[in-house]
Order: structure tokens, then sequence, then C-alpha cells
């Protein structure tokens, strides 16, 4: 689907599809969270961050509000720790078909916890080999 914007059979336009390819390679994390965009500075708001960069932070939340409304198809956030969870464990995954944010849980469920257990060991060890190299740099 292109967009809810676009007429109905015309080819979308330059500025439409710069903005189609914002949403589809960006993902709110808890856009509604006033606690979310204190700590991370408005930058949960990926989506906003990249259509309208000099919104200013304090209105980054309706904007997301009203990209949801215009781009129900296209835009993705996130908005639960299971899918969060689901969201960093899956983070490489490269899938042919387009996926929805609500099915990660069910596809890490899916996989069982040996996945789970992988994902997470390799991250464990990458921090270990990051802090080692930390502490015995010169």
């Amino acid at each position: 689907s292109t967009s809810t914007t676009t007429t109905a059979g015309a080819a979308p336009t330059k500025h439409e599809l710069v903005v189609l390819h914002q949403l589809r390679t960006s993902i709110d994390i808890f856009p509604q969270s006033p606690l979310c965009l204190f700590l991370f500075g408005g930058l949960n708001c990926h989506c906003v961050h990249h259509l309208l960069p000099s919104l200013p932070r304090s209105l980054h939340s309706s904007g997301t509000r009203n990209i949801a409304k215009l781009y129900p198809e296209e835009y993705r956030h996130v908005e639960n720790v299971p899918e969060l969870m689901a969201l960093f464990i899956l983070r490489s995954e490269v899938f042919v078909t387009p996926v929805l944010i609500e099915d990660l849980p069910r596809i890490v469920r899916e996989r069982g916890l040996l996945e789970f257990l992988k994902k997470i060991s390799m991250d464990v060890g990458s921090l270990f080999v990051m802090a080692a190299g930390v502490y015995f740099a010169p």
C-alpha cells in the first residue's frame, strides 16, 4: 500500500515517496510517554524526528498522533514492553514479507526459548568483549 493521502490509482509524488520511505524505515518507541520523551530527548519519536526535524520536542507526541492518523498502515510504533523486547531480539532479522509490530512477540514465542537465550548470550558476550577492550586499552 502506498498511503492514505495518495490519490487512488495515481503514482505517489516524490514528496509522498520520501514520507513513505521515512515511515517504513523508522519506528517510534513509546511515542505518547512523557517519561520516554524526556529521557530520550524526543528521539523515541523517530518518525516525527525525520519527517518534521524542526518540530519542538514538546509537540512530538501530537505530531505522532497526526502521523498515525494520516498514515495508519505505514506508521510503525511500539506501545508495550513485549513488543519492545521482541523488536530487540529480532532486530537483525530480515523478513521476506511485511510483519506487523504487534506480531513480533508471537514470532519470538514460536521460535522458542533457545532462540531467545542464544540472542541474549551473544549480546552479553559482546558486552564483555567491549568492556575488556576498554579496560585493557592503553
